[in-house]
């Protein structure tokens, strides 16, 4: 029965991934994946489908509560940037800073704002809420194909800061921090050593597929060439800018103070509950004061706007975590954990190898990381590695596929930038896993020097 258990594991992970590179909306996908987990594995389907306690709807629910007011409130916080041309303001700013002859230095630019950002402790949903309006400006002013979006923005928020640098906030930092005894700054060596070289490839694909993007003579619109899905049309998406005089869009620092008054709150009463959404609202309510004469649209258009479009995003995310809630309790997903276990003898490389796995299969590192530091890091602790070592590289090896197509943040991503997962997974993929693997090989090598 196992053995049933593990292909239907399988199975429906491949689903998954197929129902979400073919277009298939999430809701649909992700209930339907996990019922080809529930029957393989002969669970009850109506119980962990329906319950109201433990079941795939009880963990949808679940996530929408706790995230709701967080998409809602940044959904409506990036319309108020918009409308008011808060953004482009600030993409000119940088252009002026960077130069319009130098693209790569605007991506770049964007990328070390999202990593300054997420370094700081910013949830990577703000990030994108605030990077992807901006950037999108900035792409626009410089008519850089706009699928390229993903490589400065998954560079800056979900390579390094994720799970490599000491001291970063993220969850998967956090969870073996508390866990495992060590401290968030653990592994320094590690760490900075990892981050050193993976900032180097993510920097190096970047600049690599720009300059092939220009060769090619794209332009901002490019990527509509890229798909046959049907897609917003571009000159009336809620991205689009239409061209506007300096005159009429906000100075700088207007433009700029809400996200700095959003950065700062969270910084400064960080211990306070849900102050990411205490300071959503505050940066909301800045905004329809300051950006009033700028804007194009009324306020209670702008509300309506962020509400809609805020709902699909949390569901969407919710339902992929649902369907990893789910697959981690079936009979297959334990019988792959035990076999992985039992065949790998060297305690690292059996760390490795399990991580990697792990992450494909839930499609978040730091669930992956929160099951391996409560059943298997005990006993790799207990065969001599340093809990350093378990710390950094279960949460490297862990992301290494964690973007895959039913990962959360990669289709709120999608869902932001309206574009569809054709155009971007490629260079997302080469920067999220790209930067982690090789992240890894740095880690295993001093490892094995130092440790």
């Amino acid at each position: 029965m196992e053995i049933i258990g593990f292909i239907g594991v399988l199975a429906a992970i491949c689903l998954i991934i197929l129902f979400s590179a073919k277009g298939l909306n999430i809701l649909i996908g992700a209930p339907l994946a996990t019922m080809v987990v529930l029957i393989t594995n002969r669970m009850n389907v109506l119980e962990w489908m329906l319950s109201p306690e433990t079941s795939y709807l009880a963990s949808v629910g679940d996530f929408f509560v706790s995230m709701f007011a967080l998409f809602i409130l940044g959904t409506i916080l990036s319309q108020y940037m918009q409308d008011s041309h808060a953004t482009t303001s600030i993409a000119r700013t940088v252009l002026k800073i960077v130069g319009r002859d130098k693209p790569f230095n605007a991506l770049f630019a964007l990328a070390l704002i999202g990593l300054l950002i997420s370094y700081g402790g910013i949830n990577s949903v703000i990030v994108y809420f605030a990077i992807i309006p901006i950037a999108h400006s900035v792409f626009k002013e410089l008519d850089i194909n706009w699928r390229l979006i993903c490589i400065p923005v998954f560079l800056g928020v979900a390579s390094i800061t994720m799970t490599m640098l000491p001291g970063t906030p993220s969850p998967t930092n956090v969870i073996p921090a508390e866990a495992l005894g060590t401290s968030m700054t653990a592994g320094k060596l590690l760490g900075f050593g990892a981050s050193i070289t993976a900032f180097i490839y993510g920097v190096a694909y970047m600049k690599y597929r720009l300059d092939k993007s220009l060769a090619n003579g794209e332009s901002f619109y490019s990527y509509l060439e890229d798909t046959d899905q049907d897609l917003p049309d571009p000159d009336e998406s809620d991205l689009d800018e239409e061209e506007v005089d300096d005159a009429d869009i906000p100075p700088f620092f207007l433009s700029v103070l809400p996200m700095l008054v959003l950065i700062v709150i969270i910084f400064m009463f960080s211990e306070v509950t849900n102050i990411v959404v205490i300071a959503l609202l505050v940066a909301v309510l800045l905004c329809a004061l300051v950006f009033r004469k700028y804007l194009n649209t009324s306020d209670k258009e702008l509300l309506n706007e962020g509400a809609a479009d805020a709902v699909m995003p949390t569901l969407a995310m919710g339902s992929t975590v649902a369907f990893g809630t789910v697959l981690i309790e079936s009979t297959g997903f334990n019988f792959i954990v035990t076999f992985l276990n039992s065949v790998l003898a060297n305690p690292v490389l059996r760390l490795t190898i399990v991580s990697i796995a792990l992450g494909a299969i839930t499609g978040s590192s730091s669930g992956t990381v929160g099951i391996l530091v409560n059943t298997m890091a005990p006993e790799i602790i207990a065969e001599g590695v340093d809990p350093v070592v378990v710390h950094r590289i279960s949460g490297v090896a862990s992301s290494i596929f964690a973007l895959l197509p039913h990962a959360g943040a990669y289709i709120t991503f999608s869902s932001l930038t309206h574009l569809p997962q054709k155009s971007t997974y490629r260079d997302s993929f080469a920067i999220v896993g790209g930067c982690h693997f090789v992240g890894l090989l740095t880690m295993l090598v001093i490892t094995f020097f130092f440790y």
